[in-house]
């Protein structure tokens, strides 16, 4: 071409093209330092005593073991170590590795943000399988981290995402979570570790989907931890809980399975404003269970819920009315003035579970109730002033349970055949209890405990309970006192059983009254009827 000078330009087209750095290929430990390049390991790396076998000091790095293993003598610290001085995104990969025996940690990332680890599996550390300390939005994928105290743990570490994760036969948790927020857990098995499938300790917003947690001591544990979303979870056959909370607030769990946990299906401890809906808890030890020590604590929503027996389980946190309903469990958790007549509690069939529990719920009336063959017939716990009255509850583990809950009245109350005690109080006291049979109970027909003072007993037969038809016990200084029981009938083989610590007074007969007598003749009422099966 030429210009209006004269002059002729000529125009050629080139293509450059820039190499990426060498592939390496290595076969022991070494320090991977060239950014940009492609590691590829050839060989095992066995039993090594190299405190940091595969040191990855630059960025932009990939390490494809193609299969191999990087193992450890037990004492050398780790097998695979990315660490920075400040936070900084390294986009490494690390792929395709099977990393044993490292002391402190099988695969470690300090600082390290932006990395990918995928086809992994990382077993027998006696620390943890896969560590992220102040590391966030790196990929997990397919690991497997087996065998180890810890499979993966995250400290400090957020918006990390984990897919297709399985860890199991862990000495400590499958996977535990410190500190961590936002990250994402999904397609996760978590059996078979001692301590818990999943643990989230002072961690947020994070969200578990698709997760199974059986065969651990606690399938999901959440420890002083708020606003996370579990959903489509599975969690049987844990030796303590499918579902623990403590202390642990605004959580969301739908879509859960707990089924044969030794403790419970779900189980919240001092935990407020969670939210667990379409759910099935069945054949635990109690599907559901929730302490509250203050009425803050009861502030939870719980509906679609089944139990055993394929029955509801009910949990109401206000004043409610009910009526003739069977039920596999229900709960009253700051309830006060609600009233129950004509319901049955219908548990498990092939075990003793669930129960109507009443948590922090006063002045309420409870009436007409079956509760047989369940963990308890009615339990109180911090429940006072409530009228409970013509109750059946036999072969429970206990027919009636009063737990720190004054002021109560129990009438015409049958409390047989249970595997411990008919009527068991512990630090409950100012109860009336009349017109009580507590027949051939395994343990005592009526066992008084610790600080239980000011009840009264009257009217009642307790007969062929194989420990004592009464019992008076203490805790150290924690003496029942001031109890009046009379008008009754005992007929055990030990009718009253005092313990020898007791120094206050409790009374078997009071002052003569006009009354029916409820055996012997007579029409003047104050003492007992004192009689054995011989």
């Amino acid at each position: 071409m030429q210009d209006l000078a004269g002059n002729v330009n000529e125009t050629e087209e080139r293509t450059l093209t820039v190499d990426a750095a060498s592939p390496f290929y290595i076969s022991n430990c070494q320090n991977l330092d060239q950014v940009g390049a492609i590691y590829y390991l050839t060989a095992d790396i066995i039993n090594s005593s190299q405190s940091y076998c595969i040191n990855i000091s630059a960025n932009n790095v990939t390490l494809d073991c193609q299969g191999h293993l990087i193992d450890g003598d037990d004492n050398a610290r780790y097998g695979i170590y990315i660490n920075r001085s400040s936070q900084q995104t390294t986009n490494i990969t690390v792929k395709n590795c099977k990393v044993t025996d490292w002391n402190n940690s099988n695969i470690y990332l300090y600082r390290a943000d932006g990395n990918t680890i995928a086809n992994v599996t990382s077993s027998s550390s006696p620390s943890t399988g896969i560590y992220l300390d102040y590391s966030s939005s790196n990929a997990l994928t397919n690991i497997t981290a087996n065998s180890n105290f810890f499979g993966i743990y995250l400290d400090s570490s957020s918006s990390n995402t984990f897919q297709d994760i399985t860890v199991s036969s862990n000495g400590g948790d499958g996977i535990l979570l410190y500190l961590s927020s936002s990250n994402t857990l999904s397609n996760i098995t978590a059996d078979s570790n001692d301590w818990a499938g999943i643990y989230l300790w002072s961690s947020s917003s994070n969200t578990l989907t698709n997760i199974t947690a059986n065969s651990n001591g606690y399938g999901i544990y959440l420890d002083s931890s708020s606003s996370n979303t579990l959903s489509n979870i599975t969690a049987d056959s844990n030796g303590w809980a499918g579902i623990y909370l403590w202390s642990s607030s605004s959580n969301t769990l739908t879509n859960i399975t707990a089924n044969s946990n030794g403790e419970g299906g779900i189980f919240l401890d001092s935990s407020s404003s969670n939210t667990i809906t379409k759910s099935t808890l069945k054949e635990n030890s109690v599907d559901f269970y929730i302490f509250a020590s203050s009425d803050s604590y009861c502030n939870n929503k719980i509906e679609n819920i089944t139990g055993s027996n394929n029955l509801p389980i009910l949990y109401y946190n206000y004043s409610v009315t009910l009526s003739d309903m069977q039920l596999s469990e229900l709960i009253l958790c700051n309830a006060d003035y609600s009233n129950i007549d004509n319901i049955t509690i219908n548990g498990s069939q092939s075990l003793d579970n669930n129960m109507l529990l009443l948590v922090r719920t006063d002045h309420s009336n409870i009436s007409n109730i079956h509760s047989s063959d369940n963990l308890a017939g009615i339990y109180l716990d911090s429940s006072s002033s409530n009228t409970v009255t013509n109750i059946t509850a036999n072969s429970n583990w206990a027919a009636i349970a009063l737990d720190s809950s004054n002021s109560n009245t129990l009438t015409n109350i049958t409390a047989n055949s249970n595997s411990y005690d008919g009527i068991y109080l512990w630090l409950s006291s100012s109860n009336i209890l009349s017109n009580i049979t507590a027949n051939s109970n395994s343990d005592y027909g009526i066992y008084i405990d610790s600080n239980s003072d000011n009840n009264i007993i009257a009217n009642s037969t307790i007969s062929n309970n194989t420990d004592a038809g009464l019992y008076l016990d203490e805790h150290g200084l924690d003496d029942p006192e001031y109890n009046k029981i009379y008008n009754c009938l005992f007929n055990n083989s030990v009718n009253v059983k005092i313990d020898s610590g007791i120094t206050g007074e409790n009374y078997f007969n009071t002052t003569k009254q006009p009354g029916t007598r409820i055996y012997s003749p007579g029409n003047e009422i104050g003492g007992n009827y004192w009689t054995n099966p011989s």
